[in-house]
């Protein structure tokens, strides 16, 4: 009885917020530090919890998650997260999942595509990726070079898939079971690459992920569409989840047939 309850309890989607920098830089890119610890306040006051990867496909595979959970996530690997970030997050008994460009670590974020008004980030180098580790941040890929993958033939896209798990598990020490695919870019040819290598690939969007996801391209959450939101104690509630939709199709409308400069 006790288990047929818990299983009534579950809900059929979890948010995933996707952030890039957390500093007073121009947007998509970064998220200003007070609204960022807004963000994670109003989840703590509210009484979510974060999930880890094991736990979200745990949930993936058994039809649902509990209530107010949700998993944070970052891509880059930007160095002013360790001091910016990463504590706002821990303590607050959070965890996350941070995407690092293996090819870049101790360098900038110099890759095509950066914008170009915008001054390159130092990225984190290998003992911050093993300190964040060590803090309970787990450490997913996001390529060798931040390239768009579909703009590569099928095994160049396969080499930075593959060399940059192989290149964080040698930095960090411990296996790196997540990719994220740089600008939210998922062809098909590097999903099946990422469902044979990964146990979870993830995108980037405005929609919730559900059982119904395809674990190798999981969807996100834009953290930058949530810049205006202070508090998001009600991201689970249906205005919140009804007005991520429409921004949903506004953004699909605004990058049809555009590449975009998101990192």
């Amino acid at each position: 009885m006790p288990e047929a309850a818990s299983e009534r309890a579950l809900v059929p989607r979890v948010p995933i917020l996707a952030y890039h920098a957390v500093g007073n830089g121009p947007a998509p890119l970064s998220m200003p530090p007070d609204r960022f610890r807004d963000h994670l306040q109003s989840l703590r006051d509210g009484g979510w919890r974060t999930l880890s990867l094991a736990e979200l496909l745990a949930g993936h595979a058994r039809g649902g998650w509990p209530a107010r959970t949700i998993v944070l996530t970052f891509d880059d690997g930007f160095a002013h997260l360790e001091a910016g970030a990463w504590p706002e997050v821990v303590r607050r008994g959070f965890t996350a999942i941070l995407f690092a460009v293996s090819g870049h670590l101790g360098g900038h974020s110099d890759w095509p595509g950066w914008p170009p008004a915008v001054e390159p980030l130092r990225m984190m180098d290998p003992h911050a990726l093993r300190d964040a580790a060590d803090a309970g941040i787990e450490i997913g890929a996001h390529s060798v070079s931040h390239p768009r993958l579909s703009r590569l033939t099928p095994e160049q896209a396969e080499r930075e898939i593959v060399d940059s798990q192989a290149q964080l598990e040698d930095a960090v020490g411990r296996p790196v079971r997540s990719f994220a695919y740089p600008f939210g870019d998922a062809p098909p040819a590097a999903v099946d690459v990422v469902a044979r290598r990964f146990d979870a690939g993830f995108g980037i969007g405005l929609t919730f992920a559900t059982p119904r996801s395809r674990p190798a391209v999981i969807a996100r959450i834009d953290a930058h569409y949530l810049r205006g939101r202070p508090r998001l104690t009600g991201l689970d509630r249906l205005p919140a989840r009804g007005w991520l939709a429409i921004r949903a199709v506004a953004r699909r409308v605004k990058h049809s047939g555009l590449s975009g400069n998101r990192v």
